[in-house]
């Protein structure tokens, strides 16, 4: 007597990384610069650390405020809140702006040594300015962060037989228009993917549903494959 097979679950998932480490890093460096910036002030001005009613007396108010803005900011971030991400930018320029005006006014080394600590700390974290980085705060769609760059296109994806719509894409997967999707993370599935001229027809499993759509990995690709879909991906718009 022959037994009917029973499909295996599609367990073959990629890790999504929640957030990236260099982003926690930043977050957590601007939750400390205000405790180093302090720290840094009382140094300079030979005074001790429990003495912060003189320290902070020292400053004046727009001073007070760029001491304590990397607060908000490393919690805007840390959170992926859209506000965190445009608090990060309007700070790191304030700081530019800032410290170049203390070396105009007075030309000193250690104040021209701020400024280009000011330019470089905002070049090193441009990181984040990357699409991958920035796509989790500035996208319509709700994602994460993957390992593999996605591209933004508009293109027509046949999954399972359903004429949908893929929202970006990489060698690795694609995400798609799909509101009301039925399916299951951890389904298996077969697309048909159009870039440009060229056709693909692809194993994939279903990654994640949110309310707009669905992200789906591709799976069993060769590197024939691979490349050919490399090349249309480059060539899309």
């Amino acid at each position: 007597m022959s037994s009917i097979p029973v499909p295996l679950p599609f367990t073959d998932r990629r890790r999504r990384i929640r957030r990236p480490l260099s982003l926690i890093l930043v977050g957590l460096l601007m939750l400390a610069l205000p405790i180093i910036n302090y720290v840094n002030i009382a140094f300079v001005l030979h005074l001790p650390l429990h003495v912060y009613e003189l320290i902070f007396g020292t400053l004046e108010p727009y001073e007070m405020v760029l001491l304590l803005a990397p607060i908000p900011v490393g919690i805007g971030l840390l959170l992926v809140k859209r506000w965190g991400w445009w608090l990060f930018l309007v700070f790191s320029l304030a700081m530019i702006l800032y410290n170049a005006v203390v070396f105009a006014v007075r030309p000193a080394v250690e104040n021209l040594g701020a400024l280009i600590l000011a330019v470089i700390g905002l070049v090193a974290m441009a990181y984040v300015l990357r699409p991958d980085i920035s796509a989790p705060y500035m996208k319509m769609y709700p994602r994460g962060w993957r390992g593999q760059k996605r591209k933004p296109i508009s293109a027509r994806i046949r999954v399972d037989g359903q004429e949908l719509e893929a929202l970006d894409a990489s060698v690795r997967g694609v995400y798609v228009r799909w509101s009301g999707c039925d399916r299951e993370p951890g389904e298996a599935t077969r697309v048909r993917l159009r870039l440009g001229e060229e056709d693909f027809e692809l194993d994939a499993g279903i990654v994640r549903v949110d309310r707009l759509g669905a992200g789906l990995a591709f799976r069993n690709l060769d590197s024939a494959v691979e490349r050919r879909l490399q090349k249309a991906l480059r060539r899309a718009s």
